[in-house]
């Protein structure tokens, strides 16, 4: 089971969960999601720690992929730090207070301390320059840019996506430079470009142009 944790706080994250739901599924892939608000959760009318939780699902569930969202609230009350995901996926958020998490053009280590993962996709505006940490945006410095969007006469929109740098996987293989085109039911490149890089990781081969 590969594990995704997406916050949950703009319009761009629902987008990115929908492509990442569809591709999965269209790839035969077996999904579950949860929101935990606290640490600890109901299961079989027994409270059991999230961490647990996450282990119950793989055990009998058995999904392929399970995406577990990050709202504020939950942030703020420190859930998730036993827990260590597989890929982590963050958006650029600016309303939030300069005390809180999150501020323009920077990622602090608070966050990333707090929410524990092998890799991390986050705007290329935050600039962190590791090998765990993948970027999107329209930058050539991105992992995962975008060289044009078109919006469809069906309100559909096509990104041509560039990958620049051989992204690995978590099955260890490292993915080719190339490029190619995807068409998705939203307007919102930031939200698809995040999604590619989540499909990539995850191992699942786009349609390519």
């Amino acid at each position: 089971m590969i594990t995704v944790a997406v916050n949950n706080n703009l319009a761009s994250s629902k987008y990115a969960l929908q492509l990442i739901q569809n591709a999965s599924i269209y790839n035969g892939l077996k999904l579950a999601h949860i929101t935990p608000n606290e640490t600890v959760v109901y299961y079989n009318n027994k409270k059991i720690p999230l961490r647990d939780y996450i282990e119950q699902i793989k055990l009998h569930k058995h999904p392929d992929l399970l995406i577990v969202e990050l709202s504020k609230e939950a942030m703020e009350k420190a859930i998730y730090e036993n827990i260590k995901f597989n890929i982590a996926l963050f958006f650029e958020d600016t309303s939030y207070d300069r005390k809180y998490l999150f501020n323009r053009g920077v990622l602090p280590s608070k966050l990333l301390n707090m929410i524990k993962a092998n890799y991390y996709i986050i705007p290329e505006s935050y600039h962190k320059k590791n090998k765990k940490y993948i970027t999107y945006g329209w930058s050539d410095d991105a992992s995962v840019s975008a060289t044009s969007a078109e919006i469809q006469i069906d309100g559909s929109l096509n990104v041509q996506c560039c990958i620049k740098s051989c992204m690995p996987t978590l099955e260890g293989a490292a993915t080719t430079l190339r490029e190619f085109g995807i068409e998705v039911p939203f307007n919102d490149v930031e939200a698809t470009l995040a999604a590619v890089a989540t499909l990539i990781i995850y191992g699942i081969r786009l349609n390519e142009n």
